[in-house]
Formats: structure tokens, sequence, C-alpha cells
């Protein structure tokens, strides 16, 4: 990773464009409230934050998944149940995708 010491608008939206099509994004992606967020708060930081590894983000969101799934359990009464419904379908592009409603 190359060393950077300044913060230039123009190479910004250079890496912006490299980090879309590097990640095969869809540009509206930069659009997206939570990229939003992640940069505004990046903005802020005392020195640059510190870029998680993969394994920290999975591990992260399966916290994240639990901690979701224990309120929600606290909130259904005791011995509630739950209907999952699941679909499957492929875009014209080939991508897969997997919906699960509960």
């Amino acid at each position: 990773m190359e060393n950077i010491d300044s913060f230039d608008p123009e190479m910004f939206e250079a890496q912006t464009i490299k980090m879309i099509c590097a990640l095969r994004l869809p540009f509206r992606a930069i659009e997206h409230i939570e990229f939003k967020k992640l940069v505004r708060m990046a903005s802020f930081a005392p020195s640059p934050p510190k870029i998680m590894s993969a394994y920290d983000a999975t591990n992260l969101l399966k916290k994240q998944v639990d901690a979701s799934r224990d309120a929600l359990l606290s909130r259904l009464a005791q011995g509630s149940k739950i209907s999952i419904a699941a679909d499957c379908w492929q875009s014209p592009n080939k991508y897969s995708f997997l919906g699960v409603v509960g």
C-alpha cells in the first residue's frame, strides 16, 4: 500500500473510482448513506483509522448478528414461533441472490 501523507480532492475521487472498479461495486454505492457515514466518520479520526481484516470483519458481523438475534428473541413472548420464507433467484448478469424473511 502506498504511503499517503495528505488529502487531495482529485486523488480522493480517483481512488473512489479505483475502489468501485476493483470491487465491482455499482456506481450508486458511493451514494449509499452507509458509505457516506463511513467516510464522514473517518474524516474526524485524529489519525488514520485501522482497516480491519476480513477475519475481523467476519467475527464482528457474527457478534452483531448474535446481538440482533438475542434482542429480537427477547421481544417475543415465551414459546412464540417465527415463520421463515426463502427465495432464490439469479439476475440477468448471472449474480445469484438469496432472500430470507422471518
